[in-house]
């Protein structure tokens, strides 16, 4: 009995998990390549429909590698302006 009541909560979780990794998934899409790197927009190139057709891992590991790829781009723009602001300030002098 308790095997099945918690092979029941496990599927149910799991299913929740599958849920939210979707609408993760599509928000990615919706945001486009804005603010992605050349190696992320690649990632939006696989059809949503065939992305969201994968197994759990897989959507785990694209969902990482997506949100990698905008945090990174932002970081090296963020650095890119405080070099830029450095030499400004140089010239400044």
């Amino acid at each position: 009995m308790w095997e099945h009541h918690n092979e029941k909560l496990h599927h149910s979780e799991q299913g929740e998990l599958v849920v939210q990794l979707n609408h993760d998934i599509s928000h990615q899409y919706q945001q486009g390549c804005h603010n992605l790197s050349k190696s992320g927009k690649a990632l939006l190139k696989r059809s949503i429909e065939a992305l969201l057709q994968s197994s759990l891992p897989q959507k785990q590991l694209w969902l990482q590698r997506v949100q990698s790829a905008r945090q990174q781009l932002i970081l090296r723009q963020a650095a890119g302006n405080q070099e830029y602001r450095r030499e400004r300030n140089t010239m400044r002098r």
